[in-house]
């Protein structure tokens, strides 16, 4: 499956990102993290986003009500920086989280961004 998404070796992805999670906490506002990795072998920009109102354990004693995985190629930085950039923009908005949270489908959310 990573493969059709081109995403490339998963394991590889998830190890860069937990990697990155040890040098730095990606927590960027309470309930909100934003795991990211650049990659060698990933064909374009990916974003996976994660909704919970109970919130999901993320380090020591942190739980999270939203989270975007964002996995980057290495060939493209200014890519990746705008992206981490552009979400913690969006995000800092005060009610941008518990909407979120409040969607009960996929599909809801990624109408919201359109």
């Amino acid at each position: 499956m990573a493969l059709e998404l081109g995403i490339g070796n998963m394991e590889t992805a998830c190890r860069e990102v937990l990697a990155r999670e040890q040098v730095q906490s990606t927590v960027l506002a309470p309930g909100l993290a934003v795991p990211h990795a650049r990659l060698e072998d990933i064909d374009g920009l990916k974003i996976g986003i994660v909704t919970s109102r109970e919130g999901i354990p993320f380090g020591e004693g942190v739980h999270v009500h939203l989270m975007f995985l964002v996995l980057a190629p290495k060939s493209q930085p200014a890519v990746y920086l705008q992206t981490v950039s552009s979400l913690a923009r969006i995000c800092a908005r005060a009610d941008f989280i518990t909407t979120l949270t409040e969607f009960e489908t996929a599909e809801e959310v990624w109408r919201f961004f359109d």
